[in-house]
């Protein structure tokens, strides 16, 4: 959400509580964030900012668009509308509270309109999976790491709040074969080489499979923007996880695994 507060021309009525603090309003949301999809939404995100009020029981009961592109506000609106937050208080009681807090939409997802399959694995050991997080402005964990079929995982930290240096681990047959059919789940050898988008400063990830002699690359950057399907980001935390490449985040770093 947006680190704004309320303007001294926004007047709340005589007995709501005017929540200034972003911090304090994502505090009380019990509603998880979502991003959505707009076929509105070309090349960024949407950000349809929202001014609510929440009653005693924590349930939104009006919200009107502050500011935001008007293509997409009632459906905003809508959204904003079945989020639920803690009761706000004062003195330890429940109160009315008004509020800001954004909904965000990106484009559609740009889905694969030629299948190729993935490739038949006869042998584990002609499958490897590589995925590298290059470094970014805002000291992005930078680093390479390579899963073979036969579960030796190879990482190689090369900058920012990682451990330097090759460090050798091994993950189990059974996380090497949920890996493949994550990959196969994501039609990975459907994709386009590169979804990339005009934001600036991002860090770059690519994957890259190979099967053999059957090899595809996947270059991401920032790009959930210009449509790249969700199952891409997806696949990427799954090898970061098959890895457990938070082992090698210094700590009080943010890691991509979970």
């Amino acid at each position: 959400m947006f680190g704004l507060i309320l303007p001294s021309a926004v007047r709340a009525d005589e007995g709501i509580l005017v929540v200034s603090s972003s911090a304090e309003a994502d505090a009380h949301r019990l509603t998880p964030p979502q991003t959505f999809r707009s076929e509105h939404v070309h090349n960024a995100i949407e950000v349809v900012l929202l001014q609510l009020v929440v009653d005693e029981g924590g349930h939104v009961v009006s919200a009107f668009p502050y500011f935001g592109a008007q293509s997409d506000d009632d459906r905003a609106v809508a959204i904003a509308k079945g989020w639920s937050f803690r009761p706000f208080l004062v003195n330890g009681t429940p109160t009315k509270a008004q509020l800001l807090m954004d909904v965000q939409f990106l484009p559609p997802e740009d889905l694969p309109k030629t299948h190729v399959p993935f490739p038949e694995v006869d042998n584990l050991g002609a499958l490897e999976f590589i995925l590298h997080r290059s470094p970014c402005l805002f000291n992005c964990p930078a680093y390479t790491v390579q899963i073979r079929g036969g579960g030796e995982v190879i990482f190689q930290g090369q900058g920012g709040p990682v451990v330097l240096g090759k460090h050798v681990s091994q993950a189990s047959p059974q996380a090497i074969a949920a890996l493949i059919q994550k990959a196969r789940d994501a039609d990975f050898f459907s994709l386009r080489d590169t979804y990339r988008s005009t934001a600036t400063d991002q860090a770059t990830v690519e994957i890259t499979i190979a099967v053999g002699t059957i090899v595809k690359t996947v270059s991401d950057y920032a790009g959930t923007f210009v449509g790249m399907p969700s199952t891409v980001r997806e696949l990427e935390l799954a090898i970061d996880n098959t890895a457990r490449t938070n082992q090698w985040m210094i700590q009080g770093a943010q890691s991509h695994a979970q």
